[in-house]
């Protein structure tokens, strides 16, 4: 709720922004067209001492372009915030992620671990909660390892590596780890294969 406060409190300082540069460029060309309509009317009748030359549009050319140019950089400054925002955004997300994702194995290995403390499991029963530690401790470190990789590739310290997999295979193998994460039986996905990706 905050940041929806947030980001209408910048909207609607962009937006008085513009009204306020607009109307002062609204009010610039109305005195400077006035003023020259005045005095082409009473010009003749100006003393000279009073007189000046209204047709030099020089100040006014040099305060349009100074008044476009605040306004470009409040434009500037607005898209700015904008990409701020767009990327605190998605750092929240990120550490939410991250969060949830080092949380779950977390609470699957101290599940496991009381229950071999609290209870006397049968020796079949320990292997397989071992496995499932062992499981969710890989799945911990290939976190910690994807996550400590994020800043030497951000510093293009390490090359991106692409290649070319068969998309069934990298299908199956999700699978795989999605039913073993979640403990689905193993025909609880089935797949056909009708074609070759």
């Amino acid at each position: 709720m905050k940041r929806k406060h947030f980001f209408f409190y910048h909207v609607v300082i962009f937006i008085i922004a513009q009204i306020a540069w607009l109307s002062l460029i609204g009010l610039w060309i109305y005195w400077y067209v006035y003023n020259y309509i005045v005095y082409k009317e009473v010009g003749d009748q100006v003393s000279p001492e009073v007189s000046y030359d209204i047709t030099n549009a020089g100040p006014f050319v040099i305060g349009l372009v100074l008044l476009v140019g605040l306004s470009l950089i409040t434009i500037w400054i607005f898209r700015h915030l904008n990409v701020q925002l767009r990327l605190t955004k998605l750092y929240d997300t990120f550490i939410s992620n991250v969060t949830h994702e080092l949380k779950s194995p977390l609470s699957s290995i101290q599940l496991s671990l009381e229950t071999l403390k609290s209870r006397e499991v049968p020796r079949e029963k320990q292997k397989e909660f071992i496995g499932m530690m062992i499981k969710d401790v890989n799945r911990l470190t290939r976190l910690i390892n994807s996550i400590l990789q994020i800043p030497a590739l951000e510093q293009k310290k390490l090359a991106y590596s692409y290649q070319v997999y068969s998309a069934s295979s990298a299908i199956k193998q999700i699978l795989k780890q999605s039913i073993e994460q979640f403990r689905l039986p193993p025909n609880a996905v089935i797949i056909e294969e009708n074609a070759d990706c």
